[in-house]
């Protein structure tokens, strides 16, 4: 978003001051109405979640437009790619993490849900008779019985 060559350096400054007091109130606008929505309350969760989800990601157009200078002229397009090429791997870590640790927990737990899952505990120092491995039930104090 630099200034045009054939401007004057006021000119210029001017030009570039304005590009990034727009950037700067669109920021603030784009900030300001999702905490809005959510002090206010009585909108669905699903209402303000897409609200804030379509709001945030016009917010990072605004900032690399004005504050990254990257636009689609030919001048900027190979910073238009190395950024668009660093989202695209950084989604693909953060996708595959989440696949990863998801089939992870699903051999770890046999498909349990967490939610569900909950151990049933008596009082302090008592056994946890309930609690049987290969056979053996086994006691706080580390004895173990048939």
């Amino acid at each position: 978003m630099s200034a045009p060559h054939n401007l004057s350096p006021a000119e210029a400054y001017r030009h570039d001051l304005k590009g990034y007091l727009t950037g700067f109130v669109l920021a603030v606008v784009l900030t300001v109405i999702p905490f809005a929505m959510v002090a206010k309350g009585g909108m669905s969760f699903n209402t303000v979640i897409g609200t804030i989800v379509v709001l945030g990601l016009i917010q990072v157009v605004v900032h690399v437009r004005y504050f990254l200078h990257v636009d689609l002229s030919p001048e900027r397009r190979e910073d238009l790619y190395i950024i668009l090429f660093s989202a695209l791997l950084l989604f693909i870590m953060a996708a595959g993490t989440i696949w990863i640790l998801a089939n992870l927990q699903d051999r770890m737990m046999g498909g349990v849900d967490m939610g569900t899952m909950h151990m049933e505990s008596g009082s302090a120092g008592s056994s946890m008779s309930g609690m049987q491995m290969n056979g053996t039930t086994m006691k706080m104090d580390g004895a173990a019985k048939n």
